[in-house]
């Protein structure tokens, strides 16, 4: 028996591969309509476009108060990105900051640095969150069960997203990586971190690094098959 979770992400799946296989079907109907009249170069052209994948990729990164069910973000960061055939190009972006209703762990604390002084007032632009969601075909996150729990209960559109995990989603270890951390796997690559822990460096980085070796098609081949 499928779970209601289970349901929501094969729906989500399934709207995916809908949407890419209108898109090559449009395409093929160009091609058969007006193959006889173009010429070569332009034939190649509509053969290029029938082996792209459009495809809307929502990256995002939350820093919290703590790791419990209890806490609650204090930071988010999302950049969406859309890809077609190797290239990617960025059509929105959003990072805030959030004044929690609970207190800051210390571990967290000294890891990304925001202290409640530094909080106090700041509210995210829940609409801007909600619309990146909407506007996404996939959601990515290093370590995206953990993301995703703290999301869910601040964003409903979290909830019907068909997420992917860069952390365990990708077999980093036949790449030569020693393990899925981030932060390695961005110094293995000559990633610039930015502000280490910090969301929005966090997510830059990470496209960076899903930017290099094809990372990006082994982590969507599920979706995409």
């Amino acid at each position: 028996m499928v779970d209601d979770s289970e349901s929501t992400r094969i729906s989500s799946a399934e709207k995916i591969k809908s949407s890419a296989m209108a898109r090559a079907h449009r395409v093929q109907l160009l091609r058969l309509e007006d193959a006889a009249s173009l010429g070569d170069q332009s034939r190649d052209m509509i053969s290029d476009l029938e082996k792209a994948f459009l495809m809307k990729i929502l990256i995002v990164d939350t820093e919290t108060t703590g790791l419990t069910h209890g806490d609650e973000i204090v930071e988010f960061a999302g950049l969406l990105l859309e890809r077609q055939g190797d290239r990617l190009r960025q059509i929105g972006r959003y990072d805030g900051l959030r004044e929690p209703g609970c207190r800051i762990n210390p571990h967290a604390e000294a890891a990304h640095g925001l202290s409640m002084s530094k909080l106090r007032g700041q509210r995210l632009d829940l609409p801007a969150v909600r619309d990146l969601f909407t506007r996404c075909d996939v959601a990515v996150a290093h370590n995206a069960s953990f993301d995703r729990r703290f999301l869910d209960a601040l964003i409903p559109e979290s909830r019907s997203c068909h997420w992917l995990c860069s952390c365990r989603g990708i077999a980093w270890k036949s790449h030569g990586m020693p393990n899925g951390k981030l932060q390695d796997l961005i110094a293995r690559h000559d990633i610039d971190p930015g502000q280490a822990h910090r969301a929005m460096s966090d997510v830059v980085a990470l496209a960076k690094l899903l930017a290099k070796h094809r990372y990006l098609d082994e982590l969507t081949a599920a979706v995409e098959a």
